[in-house]
């Protein structure tokens, strides 16, 4: 048998028996094959080449050199020709006459990266994905991105060539519940409950309880107490900053386990299984060690540094993977720009952030190492902290991926980095 159908519709087209041939060699890097359903053709790019090529019952044959270093291909439904286009960083529309007209080639008045693939759907509208492919040396022609992300876009129904394309775009919303008790003055319990939505393309919505936390932190400083100077675990003053003088360095040491009780099955539109990027669980445990320390530069700078890792426990049985382990280092100045204890807005902070992220690769079903996850990124954060009655505060910080190294990063779902920007909002409450 040549061939293995696994749908019994594929009989209707194909002899199972029929035997595999080539039909031509010698190309470079073929992509993008489209069927003519009426006059019986296969047109095919070789991108790399810059050519389009044709197969018919003559052989195979150029159809079209230079081809703007064309990629996937496909039929709207009066047969005119649709091509994503690596070098012009456009979606063309080829009449049978051979006029070309660009549907679309900008995004919001920046050029679009290098469309790759593209379909019709049924009421007319076309889907196209928007990697970094075409910018890239062999594969289309290099030069700077204008876009700072990769997309898919939709071209609605009547579409006008020149009209902006719509992106279909992944959003990520996370609500993060954290409840902590003092047990000492210098150390915490902490509970956190966490639930998420992620929106990926057009695959739908997967959304629910993420795994709970549970940590203990202790807090310890080197400064002066009673007269003598030395290392201490926090006291009341610690924690109420009546003792926070320039003079004293404050630390802080939590540890953490993650309870494997999230979502893990949520499945897309087409009734498969999210991947574990796009899952509000991680169905394995995870450990947490974070190192803490603070110090006030002047009376109203002060200076944060945190390093964390953490670690994922495998999947039980033989079948099981895990997420790849995460390194953490974020860097903050706080600005106290306000204090006054007797007002409604009693304090005002100016925030600036720097948070790096090194994530290994996951761990498949088969514990094979996942070439599709996994990287290094540098996130830059503004941000603006208020404090209310000396006892709510209300922050909001947006981090911008400014540096990324994301292993095969076209093919991520899900994972941090991706994003065009990250809007955290916080709100805490002392009693």
């Amino acid at each position: 048998m040549a061939h293995q159908a696994l749908d019994p519709a594929f009989r209707r087209l194909i002899d199972e028996h029929a035997p595999v041939r080539q039909a031509g060699s010698g190309f470079t890097f073929t992509e993008g094959p489209i069927w003519h359903p009426v006059d019986h053709y296969l047109l095919f790019s070789d991108m790399p080449g810059d050519v389009r090529r044709r197969l018919d019952g003559a052989g195979v044959r150029e159809v079209m050199r230079p081809s703007n270093k064309g990629n996937g291909m496909t039929y709207d439904a009066d047969l005119n020709l649709l091509v994503c286009e690596h070098a012009t960083s456009s979606v063309a529309r080829f009449r049978p006459d051979g006029t070309r007209e660009v549907l679309a080639s900008h995004y919001k008045g920046q050029e679009l990266n290098s469309p790759n693939d593209i379909c019709v759907k049924s009421d007319g509208s076309i889907w196209f994905t928007d990697p970094w492919y075409g910018r890239m040396p062999h594969y289309g022609v290099e030069r700077p991105r204008q876009l700072g992300w990769q997309g898919v876009f939709r071209l609605k129904p009547g579409h006008r060539p020149g009209d902006e394309p719509d992106l279909m775009v992944d959003r990520f919303t996370f609500t993060n519940t954290l409840i902590g008790y003092g047990l000492r003055d210098y150390l915490t319990l902490y509970v956190l409950f966490p639930f998420g939505i992620k929106e990926q393309d057009t695959l739908g919505k997967s959304s629910g309880m993420g795994d709970p936390e549970i940590f203990l932190h202790y807090g310890f400083k080197y400064g002066a107490r009673e007269g003598f100077k030395g290392w201490y675990p926090f006291n009341e003053d610690d924690v109420a900053g009546k003792e926070y003088t320039q003079a004293d360095w404050k630390f802080g040491l939590h540890a953490s386990m993650t309870i494997p009780f999230g979502d893990i099955g949520n499945k897309d539109n087409n009734g498969s299984t999210f991947p574990m990027g796009m899952q509000p669980g991680f169905a394995v445990p995870s450990y947490n060690f974070t190192a803490i320390m603070s110090k006030m530069i002047t009376s109203h700078l002060t200076f944060n540094m945190d390093t964390a890792f953490r670690a994922f426990a495998l999947a039980p049985g033989a079948d099981g993977g895990k997420p790849g382990n995460e390194w953490r280092v974020n860097g903050a100045l706080t600005y106290e720009v306000f204090e006054d204890k007797d007002t409604f807005l009693s304090r005002v902070d100016l925030v600036g952030e720097a948070n790096f992220l090194n994530l290994q690769k996951d761990l498949d079903s088969e514990r094979i190492q996942d070439d599709a996850t996994g990287g290094s990124m540098l996130y830059l954060s503004p941000g603006l902290r208020l404090t209310l009655y000396d006892r709510a505060s209300l922050g909001v910080l947006i981090k911008f991926p400014t540096v990324k190294n994301l292993n095969n990063e076209d093919q991520q779902q899900g994972a941090e980095g991706l994003e065009k920007y990250r809007a955290v909002a916080t709100f805490s409450l002392s009693f």
